[in-house]
């Protein structure tokens, strides 16, 4: 919960939203064990952006991206097992492994 200066008292605030974007945000913050309040403010406070505007991937659509990188990556490692260069995919494995690792020290 976000830090509030000692004597505030929280007020009841207004907002409006589709019945969609409700269910959303109710399903959100259920899945961070928060109310809708206490999750709403946690994500203001962070700078969250809406979906739609540069924030998250709404969650099937994300899914659905994850299954056909995952897809195109069992293809691939097959066919290179077939052909008997195994061997080329261990090593595109190390340096794509290594890219990520300098990523994570730049913080990218």
């Amino acid at each position: 919960m976000a830090v509030r200066p000692k004597g505030e008292k929280r007020k009841r605030r207004c907002v409006m939203a589709t019945d969609s974007e409700w269910a959303l945000i109710r399903q959100r913050a259920d899945a961070e064990g928060l109310t809708i309040s206490e999750y709403a403010v946690r994500a203001l406070l962070a700078g969250r952006e809406p979906e739609g505007s540069g924030g998250r991937l709404p969650p099937t659509l994300a899914r659905r991206q994850l299954r056909a990188v995952l897809v195109l990556e069992r293809m691939e490692r097959h066919r290179l097992e077939e052909l008997g260069a195994g061997h080329v995919w261990r090593e595109l494995l190390a340096e794509v492994d290594a890219r990520l690792d300098e990523e994570d020290g730049l913080g990218g």
